[in-house]
């Protein structure tokens, strides 16, 4: 889906971004195989097609630097969900977060290098429910990057915390653990 944003950044410290995405309706074929059947023709594959309407969505957010060590940034968007079909929510994710670097200023990255991040959200889900009630969901995050000497690799761990729904006005809730692990590196 195309889309299309401007930042401005009246300063070294401080940038401000907006951005904007059209709501757009995107054809969507399935095809499920069975590759335990011998003859594909009959019963093997199903082929489903339909179309997935996108909302429009409106984002903008501040960051603010004190140049290499700290990072702090806030953002929101509101995506338009109710214009998708009957029943649907707009929605809402505000988020804020700060990044926190260790070492000396090298944007090649030639020694090790430690990164330390964290962050808030809320965000509002947009499917109908029974209630007629939006579900919503808060989540806390913590991350560690760390990267290895002469640009040949980082590794990166973030855990999140979250709750979503409310079991009084939804029928059901969640409290949630998210992990997620990465290394990304050279092959030599």
């Amino acid at each position: 889906v195309p889309a299309a944003g401007v930042i401005y950044a009246p300063s070294d410290r401080w940038s401000l971004g907006l951005a904007f995405q059209p709501g757009r309706t995107v054809r969507q074929t399935r095809r499920l195989r069975n590759i335990f059947v011998e003859d594909l023709a009959f019963e093997g594959e199903v082929t489903t097609e339909g179309d997935i309407q996108l909302p429009a969505a409106l984002g903008m957010g501040i960051a603010y630097t004190n140049g290499y060590r700290w990072v702090a940034a806030l953002d929101a968007e509101r995506s338009f969900w109710s214009d998708t079909k009957e029943g649907r929510f707009n929605t809402l994710d505000v988020a804020a977060g700060f990044l926190y670097r260790t070492g000396q200023e090298d944007p090649l990255v030639r020694t090790r290098r430690i990164e330390l991040t964290g962050g808030v959200h809320y965000r509002s889900l947009y499917f109908a429910t029974a209630s007629n009630e939006q579900i919503s969901e808060v989540g806390l995050s913590l991350g560690l990057g760390v990267y290895t000497k002469n640009r040949s690799g980082r590794f990166r761990y973030t855990i999140e915390f979250g709750r979503r729904g409310d079991a009084a006005k939804h029928g059901v809730s969640e409290r949630y653990i998210l992990q997620m692990f990465s290394f990304t590196g050279w092959a030599r």
